[in-house]
This record gives C-alpha cells, structure tokens and sequence, in this order.
C-alpha cells in the first residue's frame, strides 16, 4: 500500500470523497441528452418533455434541450453502464406508480419551500421515474463530477511544485483550493461550468501562456483538445479557445529559438494546436447538425423566445455595468460572495515569491479574465443565475486561484490558517444548504449566501442528497448529515497527517 502514501493520490481521494459526500440530487438539463444517448443512441428527450424548462419542441417534431451537449457526452457511457440498474428501479418507480394510482391517492408530498420543485417532484413521482432520476443524480455526480473535481485540484496543485512552491504548503493550498472557492459546490451534480473550468486549466497547464517555453507537437495538439473543448460544455468556451490561440501565435512570433520567430514560429505553435482544436468542434458541429439540421447555429438560436432571449441579438446585448457588478459581488451567485479568498489574486506578491508566475502570463490571466468577464456582462441569461448559485464566472477559479496562491505561499502558516479557514467554511456552508431563492431576490436577507447562513443556524449542518431524502420521506434523522460531516472531517485529518508522517 506505498502508492497510499502519494501525496498527490491522497489528494485525489480526498476531493473525490468530499464532493461525493456533498453531492445533491438535481437534475440539470444535461441530464437529458446523456439519458437520451445511453438509452437509444440519440440527443432526442421526447420521453422527458415538460420536465425542464430548458427542453424544447424543435421543428422536426422532436425535444432538446438548448445548450451545448458536452457534458451530456461525458456522462453519457456511464449512464449507458449503469442502464440496466436504472432500467430496473425505473420499473419499480412505476410499479409503484401504477399502484398509488390505481388507490386514488396523491403521490407523496415533496416538502421543500419551493413550488417548481414541488410540482417537477409530484410529476416525475407521477411517471415512475423518481428511483431512476434519484439514482442517475447519485452516478452522474460521483462518477463524473467528483473525479472532475479532484482532477482539477491535482492540475492545481502540479502547477504549484512546477512553480517553485514548498512540497508541504503546495499541497495544503492544493487541498484549500477546493475548499475555499465554487468547486464543492459546482461539483456537486452534473453541470457543464465545472467541467469547462475543467478543460480550460487543462490547456493552460499544457500551453503554458506567456512562458515561450519549447513545447512539442503532443502538447500543442492536447493543449488545442482542451482548449476548442470548452466549447463543446459552453458557448463561452469560445472566449476561451480565442484567447489561448491568439496567446501561441504571439509567443511563437516572439520567440527566436523556434523557427527563428516571427511567422515561422507562429505557424510551428499554431498547427499542432489547430489540429487539436479542430476535432471538438467537428463534434460540436456534428452534435448540431444532428439536433437541428444546421452545425453552424448552437441550440440558443432554436429555442423559443423566453424572457432575456429577446434582449439585443438572442440575449446577447452591449456589456452591462451591472451585471458586471452582479456576476462579481451579487450575493445569490456573484464570484467573490461565493469566493472571498479569490480577492488575494488582486494582492501583489514578493516578485521572486513562489508560486512564480511570469509577467507574461499574468497579463494573459488578467487579460482572459476581463475578456470572459464582458463576455458574461453582454450575455443576459447571466441574470437567471439566482435560481442555481454560482456557474458563469467558474472557468475564472483556478486562475485567480494560481494567482491568490502568490501571497499564501510565502505568508506565514498561522496568517494563512486565520485567513482561509473562515473562507472554506463560508464555502462548506454554501455547498451544504444550496438556498438559493425561490424567486429573484431583492435584498440581502433573500440572497443565497444569506439563506445558507440562515440554515446552518436553523437546521444545522446538512447534506444536499440527506436534505432531499428527508423532504420526500417526510422525516428523518437531522442528525446524520453533522455526524457524516464529523466522521469524515476527522478520517481526513487522520489520513492526511498519517500520510505525511509515513512520507
């Protein structure tokens, strides 16, 4: 059992087992297309029309749902091995169905303060389909999200150690990067933003921006997988994707040692990544084509007009003031309410201070940052954000992170524990209760940070899939989710300290 004493496999366990424990049960839109595919092979959700907001009746006749299908893809082959367990419990659900049916009653009351959930919980109760959903939720978030998650905080904590940063503090701000920002609460069911952050850090580990350092043909070529990858989970991949090619063709022309620059080096960095990048937009146009009959045009374009889609161009308007502000500080779904140690990446750091980030390549961060930024102010479905927390800004995370990691890495220990303690516990918080509210709210009490603080004193610690047990049973121990909660908290601790003893 060596390999246990890995730093970095007790990390990836780590992340794994927390955002398995704090997993919820929502079922998004990218649901339905991956259930769709493991059953039959198509992105067609005629079986599931009316259950989302966000599925739509195409001209053809046909139900999709109206976003891009990348993540869909990636839970796909789970859902499609784990389809005979859900073929069975989707029998039993409506076994049960036909039974309440037939005895004239009701189906069981969800008891949640939330009227939409009430009646999406009455109507998939009514279908036989809750063991199947509940079930798919439960595959969908552990064997999809978690390891996402915990990818995600190995790249992070990769590019720690390559940047100079002691093995020690490297992996306690590897552990913390989870902690302290969006990630447990962004991984806690299947969502196309994580997975975007996911493939987007991905490419900069890989093409290392603004470092000209020699890179290979394998790297360039992944480095395009992920980066044109983006857009197969979001449309705003393309900000993306745009900014990391435009990033190789400037270092390529700048740098003499390769090809001697200027379009000669911009060429031998550009084609390997441009190869890259050209198969997930093959896919992207293909999975539109298949949809809608045209691969150029992406699901938004289809839908029918709803509320902000008839706002500027199909919801995409001039950049908003405010919604720059919201997307940033709103206490329902903004950046730093859900993030405040991501302000450290505003603190200057000691210039030879580890993590060492480049000149360079903080102006590329800082550059992306704000391009992504007015992207999401221009982009006026950013204002439904209050029914589901944070989503819009979560590429940003591990960027900001790197750069927050400046000033912990060389701050003493005692500073660092007083400072991001309080941060992963408003972050813990946030992803227990997930109270967002039930309508746009208009003041602070209303928000979705005020409702989880709210809860944690009213109700105590909690599980997001032990909260929604209890609400469709009616009842039950209040107590589990603080001694689940207890109980691994002190696993952790144990293992972690163990591990760096045996080490």
């Amino acid at each position: 059992m060596r390999w246990l004493r890995s730093v970095r496999v007790r990390l990836f366990v780590a992340v794994f087992a927390a955002s398995s424990l704090l997993f919820a049960t929502n079922l998004q839109r990218e649901h339905y297309p991956a259930f769709a595919l493991a059953q039959h092979g198509t992105l067609q959700c005629d079986e599931w029309a009316g259950l989302h907001p966000d599925l739509f009746r195409h001209v053809d006749g046909h139900w999709y749902a109206n976003n891009q299908v990348g993540a869909s893809l990636v839970a796909a082959p789970l859902l499609a091995l784990c389809e005979p367990l859900l073929a069975k419990l989707e029998e039993r659900g409506k076994q049960e169905a036909a039974r309440a049916a037939a005895a004239g009653g009701e189906p069981a009351r969800f008891d949640s303060d939330y009227p939409r959930r009430q009646a999406f919980m009455a109507e998939v109760r009514k279908r036989g389909l809750h063991l199947r959903f509940g079930a798919a939720a439960a595959i969908t978030a552990v064997g999809v999200m978690a390891p996402a998650a915990a990818l995600l905080a190995l790249l992070f904590h990769g590019e720690l150690l390559r940047r100079g940063v002691a093995a020690k503090r490297a992996a306690a701000l590897a552990w913390l990067f989870p902690l302290a920002t969006p990630l447990l609460f962004r991984s806690a069911f299947l969502n196309h933003n994580q997975l975007e952050a996911l493939a987007a850090f991905a490419a900069f580990v890989l093409l290392r921006p603004g470092e000209r350092a020699p890179l290979s043909g394998r790297r360039l070529f992944a480095g395009g997988l992920c980066a044109a990858g983006t857009l197969l989970f979001d449309y705003s991949g393309a900000v993306i994707a745009a900014w990391f090619g435009g990033a190789l063709l400037i270092d390529g022309w700048r740098d003499r040692e390769v090809r001697g620059g200027g379009a000669r080096g911009a060429c031998a960095r550009s084609l390997p990544f441009a190869l890259g990048a050209a198969l997930p937009l093959a896919l992207l146009f293909f999975t539109q084509w298949a949809q809608f009959g045209d691969p150029f045009r992406p699901a938004q374009r289809w839908m029918p007009d709803a509320h902000w889609s008839v706002a500027g161009y199909h919801g995409f308007d001039w950049p908003s003031a405010e919604l720059l502000w919201r997307n940033l500080l709103d206490p329902s779904y903004g950046l730093f309410a859900f993030a405040p140690l991501l302000l450290l990446a505003f603190r200057p750091a000691s210039a030879d201070a580890p993590p060492a980030v480049a000149p360079a390549q903080q102006r590329f961060v800082w550059s992306l940052a704000a391009a992504f930024l007015l992207f999401s102010a221009a982009n006026q479905f950013t204002r439904l954000q209050w029914n589901s927390g944070f989503r819009g800004l979560a590429p940003l995370a591990p960027f900001l992170a790197l750069l927050a990691a400046r000033p912990l890495a060389e701050w003493p220990e005692r500073r660092v524990a007083w400072i991001a303690a309080p941060c992963a516990f408003h972050s813990l918080v946030l992803a227990m209760a997930r109270a967002t509210p039930p309508l746009a709210p208009h003041a602070f009490a209303e928000s979705t940070v005020a409702r989880s603080w709210a809860a944690l004193f009213e109700e105590g610690f909690q599980l997001p899939w032990h909260t929604v047990l209890r609400q469709s049973l009616g009842g039950g121990p209040a107590w589990l989710a603080g001694a689940l909660l207890a109980l691994f908290a002190l696993l952790a601790v144990a293992w972690w300290r163990g591990g760096w003893r045996s080490a």
